[in-house]
């Protein structure tokens, strides 16, 4: 599966992309690689998984991906011109919307 975390800001995407490792990591399920650079994160993990962060602007289209998270503060113009269709690798597909309290240097 290859999912997305889409940010109103890359950090804001980067943020919620170590929560979800946190989150793997508590199933039990380990990244076997990471990258957090000023340009990207991301983090393939060892059931085959991989997630990455991306900052939604235009620049952002052109990926291909089973499972998109969106930052609530993305508009629904940037939400229906680049993230959803690029929310089209198959077998499957979702969409889910996070809120970002309780995450750690989000306010």
């Amino acid at each position: 599966m290859k999912g997305a975390v889409w940010g109103a800001t890359m950090e804001r995407a980067r943020l919620k992309l170590w929560k979800i490792v946190e989150d793997y990591e508590k199933m039990g399920i380990k990244p076997i690689r990471k990258v957090n650079s000023i340009t990207s994160a991301w983090v393939e993990f060892d059931n085959g998984d991989c997630w990455k962060a991306i900052g939604a602007h235009d620049s952002a289209r052109g990926n291909s991906i089973n499972i998109s998270y969106i930052d609530y503060t993305i508009s629904e113009e940037i939400v229906n011109c680049i993230i959803k269709p690029c929310t089209k690798a198959y077998p499957f597909q979702a969409i889910n919307y996070y809120w970002t309290e309780g995450i750690e240097g989000i306010e």
